[in-house]
């Protein structure tokens, strides 16, 4: 259930200063590209990508703030909705590729992946709210309604306990108990959301660290930790990526960058 909560997002930013269309950065990946061995062509190309602010900006809308909006664009029209179409392209994706060639911890450490946009989705609902140093056609930050950008709270648990509880409800009752549990062979039978609600709204209620740590240490039969699963974190990234990218490319995502096109 720790899965349930959404992670920080550190809000992107982009550089005040530009030559041209590119940071000054530029000249040192060029320079450092070339001492590495790769050719002049080959370092241009490198260089390109690592200034391509409209592909980082949308890698944070796919796994932060999900929508079709299209990127770059104005932010009131980047406008996102809990548990909306966007928001579920990726899971979507993993629940019709489960259990086909991957191996099961990274099977299963993929799909987790695929439910952070989702998850997101409720903390981050609304128009981002942009810094007044960056670009408000590639930029993203909390919405004003939860805090705006410098403010935490939209991943807050107690200042919004409703949201915490819909959120859990939606990955567990309709995406892991009744898709991916299925999908990956079913084993034990798994807790009904009724017997579970109570648990998530004491774990939304609680205002502390010290006390999100006692409601972990309250359940011996889930492990606040696995050092298992941390040592192989790093092997099932890769895995993770290649998710992401296949995500991205999914036709759907096509699909619905043309109809908020449409919509504008």
């Amino acid at each position: 259930m720790r899965a349930l909560t959404a992670a920080l997002l550190i809000p992107l930013l982009a550089l005040p200063t530009k030559v041209g269309n590119r940071s000054p950065l530029w000249p040192y990946e060029m320079a450092s590209a070339v001492k590495a061995g790769f050719s002049v062509d080959e370092e241009e190309i490198i260089a390109s990508g690592a200034q391509d602010e409209p592909g980082a900006s949308r890698l944070v809308q796919y796994n932060h703030f999900p929508s079709y909006a299209p990127v770059p664009d104005r932010h009131l029209a980047r406008s996102g909705t809990p548990g909306d179409d966007s928001a579920t392209r990726w899971t979507r994706m993993e629940l019709a590729t489960a259990a086909k060639g991957a191996p099961h911890a990274i099977a299963l450490f993929r799909f987790g992946n695929s439910l952070h946009p989702l998850e997101d989705s409720w903390s981050h609902a609304g128009v981002p709210d942009i810094a007044i140093t960056c670009d408000h056609s590639l930029a993203w930050g909390h919405p004003k309604k939860r805090g705006g950008v410098l403010s935490h709270d939209a991943d807050i648990t107690y200042k919004h306990i409703p949201d915490t509880e819909q959120t859990a409800q939606r990955v567990y009752e309709k995406i892991y108990l009744l898709e991916y549990h299925k999908l990956m062979g079913g084993g034990s039978q798994p807790a009904s959301w009724a017997s579970l609600q109570p648990a998530v709204y004491q774990f939304a209620e609680a205002a502390t660290k010290s006390g999100k740590l006692a409601w972990f240490e309250s359940d011996p039969a889930v492990p606040y930790r696995s050092s298992q699963v941390l040592s192989q974190s790093h092997q099932h990234s890769r895995w993770a990526e290649i998710s992401l990218s296949r995500a991205l490319s999914a036709p759907d995502a096509g699909r619905g960058d043309a109809s908020a096109r449409q919509r504008r």
